[in-house]
């Protein structure tokens, strides 16, 4: 995870802003803001685990030209990992942790 952290800030994108949304929310004018967390099978469990392992793919290879430089991999290197992880994920029964915010934000009088 520190490569990819590492390497999206590098791009300006804080890849834990989930972590802080609460406060992220509250700072931009929401009220009542409510977040949860929720969990989502990738790969497995039916169709939402197999969007989920198509939303991951999508991800990693819209990661790549970040990662790679960071991996210090090939092309093919990465494509290798991330096609095994995506049979690992159903094997192994994996899942991701989804947090969910929203909020009211006021109209401006």
């Amino acid at each position: 995870m520190h490569v990819f952290r590492t390497a999206t800030l590098s791009r300006g994108v804080d890849i834990e802003l989930v972590k802080k949304l609460e406060t992220f929310f509250a700072n931009h004018g929401f009220t009542n803001v409510q977040c949860n967390r929720v969990t989502c099978p990738i790969g497995w469990d039916g169709v939402v685990g197999d969007m989920r392992l198509k939303n991951v793919g999508f991800m990693m290879d819209a990661l790549r030209p970040i990662i790679l430089p960071a991996m210090g991999v090939s092309r093919e290197e990465y494509e290798e990992l991330t096609h095994g992880l995506a049979e690992q994920y159903g094997k192994f029964k994996t899942y991701g942790i989804w947090t969910i915010g929203y909020g009211l934000k006021p109209l401006k009088a």
